[in-house]
């Protein structure tokens, strides 16, 4: 039986299983509460700032769209909003994020499946990144193997003291998944690429309105034909194509239309993609995950917190003692 991953997931970098086991079937997110995603965060300390944290839940928002309703409800602009991360739009996801505006403005928010509960005032913002992790809990319906086939699966995991942390398609785009080639034309220096393969580049899939409007553009080039045809929920593309429309050939100002967030993400999915190569390359070629070799660069915890900032080469000379703290469960390989 050919147990290689999809076409999909290879295009992200996925080129293997970690198990010898056939995947057990189901389906993921059939409901948003199927996909519940909540953050363990690193909270700033209480003070009489001027920046208001608050707990956010919602369920089924594109985090792009709830950032602007907030920012819409509170008058700031969405740069000035602060959260650790970015959440998944079929789910429900628990985040903290900070807002530099009254309390009472905060407190009154009132947006469908979305619940804000406001912690306290701070000195400080949420910068990107400021969590230890996030806590999964992950519904998979329509299993089509037995309770034993799963638990085969499971402990084989489990003897191999873990998993390879792969960043998943959702990274990358369910639907679309170019996020992270959009990223590396970005940091070609391709800006022409970059828009194109994002507002352009008909997907096999996708819903069909969307699907002729960008087949029309990769053939014609007509921008403002184009816009005529894209359906409005692609606000984001419509702005790029809306710029273009008027200043052709201005690819770096189309770019500049996004949302920061947004065009960070493209980097952060390109350094995602490579990630993903090179742990693929480490399964291949047989290198444990979960033992450091010399070359290896290792990841610390310190009182819970991951250091990413402060990698640790390893060498002949400390491989031994690495790969004691490895099995104390103080670092790990980074990759």
């Amino acid at each position: 039986m050919d147990i290689s991953p999809p076409p999909q997931e290879k295009y992200i970098g996925m080129e293997v299983f970690f198990t010898s086991t056939p995947g057990v079937g189901g389906r993921i997110k059939v409901y948003p509460e199927d996909f519940l995603v909540e953050e363990i965060p690193v909270l700033p300390h209480p003070g009489d700032g001027k920046y208001v944290i608050a707990r956010v839940e919602a369920r089924g928002w594109e985090m792009n769209a709830l950032l602007k309703k907030f920012s819409a409800i509170l008058r700031i602009p969405v740069s000035a909003i602060g959260f650790a991360g970015m959440k998944d739009r079929r789910a429900v996801t628990r985040q903290i994020m900070s807002f530099p505006c009254p309390i009472d403005e905060v407190a009154k928010i009132n947006l469908r499946n979305v619940r804000v509960e406001v912690l306290y005032r701070s000195y400080k913002p949420i910068f990107r990144g400021q969590l230890k992790g996030n806590k999964f809990d992950v519904v998979v319906r329509d299993v089509k193997d037995d309770v034993s086939s799963v638990k085969i699966t499971a402990e084989e995991i489990e003897n191999a003291g873990g998993f390879p942390n792969f960043f998943g398609v959702q990274r990358f785009g369910v639907m679309r998944p170019i996020t992270h080639t959009v990223g590396k034309y970005i940091l070609l220096g391709d800006m022409e690429k970059a828009v194109m393969t994002y507002v352009a580049n008909p997907i096999e899939g996708e819903d069909e309105s969307s699907y002729n409007a960008r087949k029309f553009l990769e053939d014609n080039m007509d921008f403002a034909g184009a816009l005529k045809m894209y359906p409005k929920r692609l606000i984001f593309e419509r702005q790029m194509i809306e710029h273009l429309s008027r200043r052709e050939g201005d690819w770096t100002g189309a770019l500049k239309k996004l949302p920061k967030n947004l065009s960070v993400m493209f980097i952060h999915a390109y350094q995602s993609y490579l990630f993903n190569r090179i742990l693929s390359m480490r399964l291949k070629r047989g290198i444990p995950i979960n033992e450091a070799v010399e070359g290896d660069i290792i990841i610390t915890f310190e009182n819970g917190d991951v250091q990413s900032r402060k990698g640790i080469k390893v060498k002949k000379s400390n491989i031994e003692k690495i790969n004691n703290q490895i099995r104390k469960g103080n670092c790990f390989p980074s990759g």
